[in-house]
Parts: C-alpha cells; structure tokens; sequence
C-alpha cells in the first residue's frame, strides 16, 4: 500500500475542471451555480498590523478548512478511481481530499513484481495527478508492505527512493504490521 498526499491541493483545484465534473454528475444546475460563483472572481491580501499587500486574483483554489472543500475536491478528483483500476484492475483505492491510499494485492507472491507494479501504479496517478494541475509530495508520500515478507525494501517513486515503513497512518488510524507481517490496526 501506498499513500500520498498533495502539495498546495487545495490551493490549486481549477474551478473550470471542478464544474465540468458536478456537470457531468448531473448535479442541480443551482448547486453548480453557486459553486461557480463562489470559486469565481476571487481576490485575496495578507494583513500585518494593519498594512495590506498588494490584492491578488486567485484564478484557482478551494476555500481548505470549510465543510464543502473536501466534499468538492473528492469531486474534482473522482477520475483517480477509474485510472489506478484501468492501470491495474487488481488494485484499489480509498480517497479523502487529498490524501489517497493505493492497495495492490500481491496476486503472485511476488514481492519484488508487485514492488515493480505499484511503482508503475505511481507514475501513472502521478501524470494524472498533473494532468489536473495537482502534484504528490513525495515527502509525504508513505509505502507499506503487509504480509510475510517483513523485509525493508525501497521503492523508486519517479526516482525518489520511499524506504517502506512498519506502519502508516490512514485517516488517523494507524495500521502496522504484526510480527507475522499480517496488518493490524490500532488508533
């Protein structure tokens, strides 16, 4: 399993692509108005001790910390799905905002095979990722690998080296391997 975390995500959604996805959702064309509206025409200034920068327009973006952000960027990435499964079909995925966990069942019991498909895996949700104007930081980017082989192996993510980890958090639950490999959860 791999887990990834975006950088700036929020700050970088592109309403354009956002409202394309609530269309083709067939959201209430109310909804996607005042969504619209609300990622629209936007502007935004730093005060310190009553002085003010510069306003600057804010042409992408998500208000982060508000009920509907992550409701709207799970929307905005609800293709993500579809493309680590026509990838490959045996892997699946678990999103909130921005934060992604990739599952890939060693079908095989072919540890190194399955270390080399899920780094394909995370060239192919890394381009897409792009493609959406978004990018994983690789610094927050986790990789565990459950069952009997408790080896420590690094895998090549796009040429940065991500050592696996005994555990690894998702969603705030932390899961870690028993000393048999098997995953255990534990908060």
């Amino acid at each position: 399993m791999y887990s990834t975390d975006l950088t700036s995500a929020f700050d970088l959604l592109r309403p354009a692509l956002l409202i394309k996805n609530l269309l083709d959702l067939n959201m209430p064309l109310l909804f996607i108005r005042v969504i619209s509206d609300n990622l629209s025409n936007r502007c935004s200034f730093v005060d310190i001790n009553g002085t003010h920068s510069h306003i600057k327009a804010m042409p992408f973006g998500c208000v982060q910390g508000s009920s509907l952000g992550p409701f709207l960027f799970n929307i905005y990435c609800r293709d993500l799905n579809r493309i680590i499964t026509s990838t490959l079909p045996t892997a699946s995925v678990v999103t909130y905002a921005d934060d992604a966990y990739v599952m890939i069942p060693d079908t095989n019991n072919n540890t190194l095979h399955t270390v080399e498909l899920a780094e394909n895996l995370f060239t192919k949700h890394s381009d897409w990722l792009k493609s959406i104007g978004m990018e994983c930081n690789i610094d927050k980017t986790d990789v565990i690998i459950f069952g009997n082989n408790t080896q420590h192996i690094n895998i090549n993510l796009q040429g940065n080296l991500i050592p696996t980890k005994n555990n690894i958090k998702v969603l705030g639950l932390t899961f870690e391997k028993t000393s048999d490999g098997a995953p255990m959860s534990v908060s």
